[in-house]
């Protein structure tokens, strides 16, 4: 294994390397809307079939809808987005003072304009950062104020590592939708659920209500599988599903460890350490990074869209030990 060192490097190394983010952004959204296509097949199925109780005209129009209501939506994703710029929240002066100058040390390692991106800094007592459509990388006011100077590149890398590697949002937006007549099946599971779990800490009359409820929405939308697709065809479309829902959390973890690979290649390695140590948290919520993770971790891992901390702390730590070693 060898790593970059961007900090260090000329123009021409960094645009090949950000050349190389990019063909690996192709292949996974590729590889994405492949393993995603169960979902947006059983959806087509649903509409033509509901449709086909009005005859063939009916399963023809209902497909057509279906296939062009994504226009509006990809129009109101546009809409969206310019809010999301117009709503950015501006660091503070004293946030500015400690945001700025690291953030002009990553984006000059990338070898990007700093002006291709907006900066948010919303109001959170959670250390947290997060990147989203229109080039926006929102950093939380905790971890501002409470990180220490190598731990907020590292964040500010890693965020940045995302948006120039992971997968186009337009896609996220198509799949989604396409997917919806499915995903609407469960709704009603999801709503029994809500309510249980805002009332499980105190026992009411409703609880039995409840329950009963859950387990007449899932008997609904196994009903309802079997009545579109068989018996057969609801098993396969069940599987098929589960086999998607691994396989998009595998990408989405790829995507991490993508976005951690990057943070390091630009010369931050030890902050990601550091910041992982101090702030990582697992899928459960729970700091994950002191010790080896169990068998049941590893196992909830596989439908996680993050990687154990553990892990990637261990990753980062042989990245970093790689370049120090090259650099002997």
């Amino acid at each position: 294994m060898s790593t970059p060192r961007l900090e260090a490097a000329g123009a021409r190394e960094r645009a090949r390397y950000r050349r190389a983010l990019r063909r690996y952004r192709y292949v996974s959204t590729a590889v994405r809307v492949v393993v995603s296509m169960p979902a947006v097949v059983l959806s087509g199925m649903i509409v033509a079939r509901l449709g086909g109780l009005f005859g063939l005209w009916g399963t023809i129009i209902a497909l057509e809808l279906w296939l062009l209501s994504l226009v509006p939506v990809v129009d109101q994703t546009r809409a969206q987005r310019r809010q999301r710029l117009e709503g950015c929240v501006a660091p503070t002066p004293e946030q500015a003072r400690r945001l700025t100058p690291a953030w002009r040390e990553v984006v000059g390692a990338a070898g990007v304009p700093a002006t291709d991106y907006a900066i948010s800094v919303p109001e959170s007592e959670e250390v947290r950062g997060s990147a989203s459509d229109g080039r926006i990388i929102e950093i939380s006011s905790a971890a501002v104020h409470r990180m220490a100077p190598a731990q907020l590149r590292a964040l500010l890398a890693h965020e940045l590592g995302h948006l120039l590697s992971a997968t186009h949002y337009f896609w996220y937006v198509m799949l989604y939708w396409y997917a919806l007549p499915l995903r609407a099946l469960p709704v009603a599971v999801s709503i029994t659920r809500e309510v249980r779990s805002r009332t499980q800490r105190r026992r009411t009359p409703l609880d039995g209500m409840l329950v009963a409820a859950d387990a007449a929405a899932w008997a609904a939308v196994i009903a309802l599988l079997i009545w579109l697709f068989g018996l057969r065809g609801a098993l396969v479309a069940i599987a098929l599903l589960v086999a998607q829902r691994l396989a998009t959390r595998a990408i989405d973890r790829r995507d991490e460890w993508v976005a951690d690979r990057v943070a390091v290649d630009l010369g931050f390695g030890s902050g990601v350490v550091s910041w992982l140590r101090e702030y990582g948290h697992d899928f459960r919520g729970e700091r994950r990074g002191s010790g080896p993770p169990s068998w049941p971790d590893r196992l909830f891992t596989l439908v996680s869209t993050h990687p154990l901390v553990h892990d990637r702390i261990g990753m980062a730590e042989a990245m970093v030990f790689v370049r120090e070693r090259d650099s002997r």
